[in-house]
């Protein structure tokens, strides 16, 4: 079950959040009505999960159930006089290889042809964030089992972010305020995911899928800039729609997620672009990666070598094709050379050219995200550098020329920028509106996939 799908608007959703507040009234002022809430929260979550995952659910429940024990050990051990720091330390090793072992497993063991489990990527890394919360003193293991479990499956992030921690949700598992404001809120800011994936999205992504799968080499420039500026909106609208969903599903509820986005095209180095791309992912790398092994703190040499080594990894993250490791290698050079550069970038040049240089670098960095083979990545920039004769050719018109695709790609290009959530801000009517053209979209579209839901 996708959010943007009518079944989860019109069934799913409406159900679970009338059972969530027959909850609240018949437990109103007792002190078991959180309990009772996250339960319904966890059980709805686990429907909605086995929905879409019945064959790997159980890889779910061991990461949970083995990473709660461990905390619970480790809190244990915390408590005593004299901690014994290896046997924390073990305890830690544990979580991490079990998590990481799993991740190895299913992503990159060549010859288990089986599909990926939905959302393994980001339930390990935030299991883990937890086990290394409690390792280091940050946070005290929970007793309390079903906050826990409402944390690890709560459905608005389980399948495809933000990445949460529990430390930013232990206090609202335990105590938060419910409004039908809230409410209507949280519908606003989902109808503008809904908007932004199902009216943007998916109708650019059909056009990016076509253009990619013609054979790169014989792609005219026109139409190879087309491709990769198409695919770089779509990614954009795909993912943060998502992300505006799960945020507005949460608060629906009363719970507050991290932001994930804010308008990274607007970016004007890669080091910005990244503050503003997929934020819950960067802070989680740097926190548990990049600072551990030392930062900017142990000369130039070690902060380079951590930065190319995050990204890298954080390649590795979205999949075992050598694309994925290259386009890890990619952002991590050119975040070491503004490094270098320093503030020759930022004071040197108009914001208009550092806006341009941003750009054009992630645009390059998506075809390599894109692609399928190293193969189709040099045949792409060989099109886009016009290496292969035509600028435009007539099948490149043909295929452009209809007022859908400028309709839609001139959309992408206005709700790239803050106006679209100054429009919900400023008009109930404006989310209404949008809520309901898109639910029209969801009627006749048969396209409707979620990037993220394969990493």
């Amino acid at each position: 079950m996708v959010f943007s799908s009518l079944a989860f608007i019109f069934s799913f959703l409406p159900i679970v959040l009338a059972l969530y507040f027959a909850t609240h009234a018949i437990f109103k002022n007792k002190r078991s009505v959180f309990n009772a809430l996250n339960f319904v929260l966890f059980a709805a979550s686990v429907y909605f999960y086995i929905t879409g995952e019945k064959k790997f659910f159980w890889v779910m429940l061991a990461v949970g159930l083995t990473d709660y024990c461990i905390a619970l050990l480790m809190d244990a051990e915390q408590k005593k006089p004299t901690p014994n720091a290896k046997f924390l330390f073990y305890l830690l090793l544990i979580s991490i290889v079990s998590n990481m072992g799993l991740l190895f497993f299913f992503k990159y063991t060549p010859y288990i042809n089986v599909a990926l489990p939905i959302g393994i990527s980001f339930y390990t890394f935030e299991s883990m964030s937890y086990i290394i919360d409690v390792y280091r003193g940050h946070i005290k293991a929970t007793r309390r089992f079903i906050d826990y479990w409402a944390f690890i499956t709560f459905f608005p992030h389980l399948v495809a972010g933000p990445i949460i921690r529990y430390v930013d949700l232990k206090t609202q598992l335990e105590n938060r305020t419910h409004s039908w404001e809230q409410v209507a809120e949280g519908f606003r800011r989902f109808s503008l995911g809904l908007g932004k994936k199902v009216i943007i999205a998916n109708p650019l992504g059909y056009y990016a899928d076509m253009l990619f799968t013609l054979d790169s080499s014989r792609l005219d420039t026109t139409l190879a800039w087309v491709a990769a500026c198409t695919y770089t909106l779509q990614i954009y609208f795909d993912f943060s729609g998502y992300s505006d969903m799960a945020v507005g599903l949460a608060k629906m509820f009363g719970i507050v997620l991290p932001e994930n986005f804010n308008a990274p095209y607007l970016a004007r180095s890669i080091k910005e672009f990244w503050r503003r791309w997929h934020i819950t992912l960067s802070l989680w790398f740097r926190d548990y990666l990049y600072i551990p092994l030392g930062g900017n703190k142990q000369g130039v040499f070690k902060e380079y070598r951590n930065l190319l080594l995050v990204f890298v990894l954080c390649g590795l993250w979205h999949g075992a094709n050598v694309t994925f490791l290259l386009w890890g290698c990619y952002h991590g050079f050119f975040l070491i050379s503004e490094r270098i550069m320093g503030k020759k970038l930022t004071f040197h040049f108009p914001h208009w050219l550092q806006h341009t240089y941003a750009l054009l670098v992630i645009i390059l960095s998506w075809v390599i995200f894109r692609a399928e083979s190293f193969e189709q990545i040099c045949a792409m920039y060989s099109s886009m550098a016009g290496l292969h004769g035509h600028w435009v050719s007539n099948d490149t018109l043909q295929l452009i020329s209809t007022p859908h695709f400028y309709v839609y790609f001139l959309l992408a290009v206005l709700f790239c920028t803050p106006v679209v959530y100054k429009l919900d801000r400023q008009s109930h009517l404006w989310s209404v509106g949008v809520f309901l053209i898109s639910c029209i979209f969801l009627c006749g579209q048969e396209y409707n996939p979620f990037i993220y839901f394969r990493f």
